[in-house]
């Protein structure tokens, strides 16, 4: 069993307590950085847990080998699971996946595979989490991941069980009973119906690499330069009337389309030469 527990220099340390045998607790992990929230792999070869080693707290995974950490020897691997902060790993039962809180609330899966080495994927928003009900350090029993990963758990412990496919919304979802939330002491804040009700698109992995994308340099200079395009296409479709063209045959509409932007360009002379006319000129000494 590994639970987080504070050494003498008051920083979290993580230890292991062997459940056969000789049930002497030993430490897995004690540094000078807080180690806490350790998660066993479904094979006990590998701990995922929360490290503020980087200056924030981050989500690694260390491999892990009874021998070698009684013996003081941690020559194994160690991995940053998270790319911009996170706490509470959890797994799931088949080991496959491995989830965990990030600072904005959401959670975050990785895919993982161990075979033959550990590799470990980029992280993607599952859902956005209601807010936790307790510090950082303790917010890991807030929730926890079912052994076939199809079931979430809200902060109070009630389970969102799978309730099916929207084909319309075209996603998953998952909700509880209107007997589980009843008397919750954080409903208000976590719903404002008889139930809490999460949804999972279809697509959600590629949508989140849309919004990461969505954050870049590049997309901001690239959506500048789209607007200097879409906006001529806006004021022929709004304001000049070409919602559709009125004759047949492709040198028809290039004729059309020609006009059109023959009359967008006059529009510009027109403002261009006003703008130098009403530009001072400056005096001569």
């Amino acid at each position: 069993m590994l639970y987080t527990a504070l050494d003498s220099t008051a920083k979290s340390a993580l230890w292991v307590l062997p459940l056969e045998g000789d049930t002497k607790p030993f430490p897995f992990l004690r540094t000078e950085y807080n180690n806490y929230g350790g998660q066993f792999s479904p094979d006990a070869r590998w701990v995922a847990y929360t490290s503020d080693e980087s200056g924030r707290s981050e989500i690694y995974v260390r491999s892990f080998s009874a021998e070698s950490v009684e013996s003081g020897s941690h020559a194994g691997g160690k991995w940053l699971i998270s790319n911009d902060g996170g706490s509470d790993a959890r797994r799931r039962g088949d080991g496959r996946e491995l989830y965990y809180r990030a600072r904005d609330g959401n959670i975050m899966v990785v895919d993982v595979s161990t075979d033959p080495v550990f590799k470990a994927g980029v992280p993607k928003m599952l859902f956005q989490a209601p807010p936790t009900t307790s510090t950082v350090v303790a917010s890991y029993t807030q929730w926890d991941v079912t052994a076939d990963g199809n079931v979430f758990r809200c902060p109070q412990g009630q389970t969102l069980r799978y309730r099916g496919m929207d084909h319309q919304a075209q996603g998953h979802f998952y909700q509880t009973t209107a007997s589980q939330c009843r008397g919750c002491p954080v409903k208000k804040r976590c719903t404002g119906g008889a139930t809490r009700r999460l949804f999972v698109h279809w697509h959600e992995a590629a949508r989140q690499t849309a919004r990461e994308l969505a954050q870049t340099p590049a997309y901001a200079c690239s959506k500048r330069e789209r607007n200097k395009i879409e906006a001529l296409f806006s004021e022929l479709k709004l304001r000049m009337g070409l919602r559709r063209v009125r004759l047949r045959r492709l040198w028809n509409v290039s004729e059309q389309f020609y006009l059109a932007a023959t009359a967008q360009n006059l529009k510009r002379l027109v403002r261009f030469l006003a703008q130098r006319e009403s530009a001072p000129v400056p005096c001569s000494a």
